[in-house]
């Protein structure tokens, strides 16, 4: 995890342009108000990286009505999921804003369904012959979804039942996104 803390002038119509992370955010608003508009993860293109997209030159058009067009004031908290487009301004703010972001990095720290799916055809001797850039909107999705809360506990390790599910869902995982190598 990482935090970042930012500092913006009042009155300015585009504070951060549209872009998207590499992680989920959580944005704890301290002190001023900053618009955050927000939208769902854009269409995949080939050799764009999904999880930073309008950064490095990329730009990122055609977004259509936010899902999410809100003020925050101090003591609000956003949730900002991995890969989602947003942007901010304090167009609206007659004082400086601050606000802090808490980064939970599961694609990056491999607690993602991608990292297992890896780990378990490492572990059966077998190559992974599938193309990520491939694959449908909802299945890539899936693939790069966080793993269930609470995987790390060492108490799952004993539950057979929570294995059982774990296991199961690698292998839907696995015919889902069209991996010959079985599980």
């Amino acid at each position: 995890a990482n935090i970042n803390v930012y500092v913006t002038d009042p009155r300015r119509e585009v504070s951060v342009s549209p872009h998207s992370d590499a992680q989920n955010v959580l944005v704890f608003q301290c002190s001023g108000m900053k618009r955050w508009r927000v939208w769902p993860p854009p269409p995949r293109e080939r050799g764009k990286d999904p999880f930073g997209r309008g950064k490095g030159g990329d730009r990122v058009e055609g977004l259509g009505e936010p899902v999410l067009d809100v003020t925050l004031q101090p003591g609000d908290v956003l949730y900002v999921p991995l890969g989602w487009v947003h942007a901010t301004s304090t167009a609206d703010s007659a004082e400086r804003s601050c606000h802090a972001t808490l980064g939970v990095d599961t694609y990056f720290y491999g607690l993602c369904w991608s990292n297992a799916r890896s780990i378990a055809l490492a572990r059966n001797r077998v190559g992974d012959d599938v193309d990520p850039g491939a694959l449908d909107e909802g299945t890539f999705s899936r693939l790069y979804g966080a793993v269930p809360v609470g995987f790390l506990r060492p108490q799952a390790l004993d539950n057979e039942a929570w294995l059982e599910h774990f296991v199961t869902e690698l292998r839907a995982l696995q015919e889902a996104v069209g991996g010959a190598s079985p599980l």
